[in-house]
């Protein structure tokens, strides 16, 4: 997406919203089934936490009555984000059952593909409870792409967050039991049929690869990160979903965004993005966050250790 593109989706939602305009985006206050129709199909990341309760339930610190519950109806949800999403995009939604199952079927019937869960361990601070339930210890997190999009085609990349994304190449023969002389992660990555009618099978060691049990926590009051809203989402998790899923300068959507982690992670990563809250107050409070932790990206970057290849540099000039 080019600065043009943006520029004129910003002015065509401005012309009916109040807005908050950031550096690499805007932070819209208003609800998303209203703003969403006004998004052309150039979106290619949507982080998706919608609203998993009524917020006029009875609840008290920590507990909420679960009947009392209330999520977006997902045929509308779903319809809503497959007119957005660009044909190499992804879809991170966020929940909890019995309503990702409804989801689920709403997204499939639609055209969507199921690709992976990831689960959100809150083990450190379990969200909810009643007295009758076992206390929820995470949430879910399922990801999507087009049904007709193959999965090479897509801006999706798990290597963007591995910790050695090319691991050394080694070759072994498939009669040798799988991790016999190799160490480290392994992944296969290529298989070949020789001559010898052997299976010769490619791997890739000491990968870093994520699991698919994230042990993100929840932000706690004592942080620099937290801001008092209910739902918070830790940076460190968003960030990983938006690093895998995009390219810098893609369009990132986020339709209920809080406390404006979303455009934090954007800033962070140089990805433009429009996210959306009803609420006027959560709105202005996301706007000041985001603002405030532009600047530590800043320090941070600053004060950053310096590598082997910036000493020789300075040698050099001097």
């Amino acid at each position: 997406m080019n600065e043009n593109q943006l520029k004129a989706i910003i002015e065509t939602i401005k012309a009916k919203f109040p807005i908050y305009e950031l550096p690499n985006g805007i932070i819209v206050n208003g609800s998303c089934f209203e703003v969403l129709p006004l998004i052309p199909k150039f979106v290619y990341c949507i982080i998706n936490d919608y609203p998993w309760f009524d917020s006029t339930a009875k609840q008290s610190e920590n507990q909420i009555i679960l009947e009392n519950w209330k999520v977006p109806e997902p045929r509308k949800m779903a319809f809503q984000m497959k007119n957005i999403l660009a044909k190499g995009g992804v879809v991170w939604l966020f929940g909890m059952q019995p309503y990702q199952c409804a989801y689920n079927v709403a997204m499939e019937r639609i055209g969507f593909r199921f690709m992976q869960e990831i689960i959100w361990s809150k083990i450190d601070r379990p969200s909810m409870g009643d007295g009758r339930y076992c206390l929820r210890a995470h949430a879910n997190i399922f990801q999507y792409r087009f049904d007709d999009v193959k999965l090479a085609d897509t801006h999706y990349d798990i290597k963007r967050v591995c910790t050695n994304p090319e691991g050394d190449e080694e070759i072994r023969l498939a009669s040798k039991p799988p991790g016999s002389h190799l160490k480290g992660s392994m992944q296969p990555v290529a298989s070949r049929l020789k001559w010898t009618g052997e299976e010769e099978l490619i791997y890739r060691k000491n990968i870093g690869y994520p699991r698919s049990i994230i042990e993100a926590g929840v932000v706690k009051e004592y942080t620099p990160e937290y801001i008092g809203h209910p739902s918070q989402i830790p940076i460190s998790l968003v960030e990983m979903l938006v690093k895998m899923s995009t390219e810098e300068g893609d369009l990132v959507i986020d339709p209920f965004s809080g406390s404006g982690t979303t455009a934090s992670v954007c800033e962070k990563l140089n990805r433009k993005y429009i996210v959306i809250e009803i609420t006027e107050e959560w709105a202005k409070k996301g706007y000041e966050r985001v603002l405030r932790d532009i600047g530590q990206f800043k320090e941070e970057q600053k004060y950053s250790t310096p590598s082997l290849m910036d000493f020789e540099d300075e040698a050099i000039h001097k």
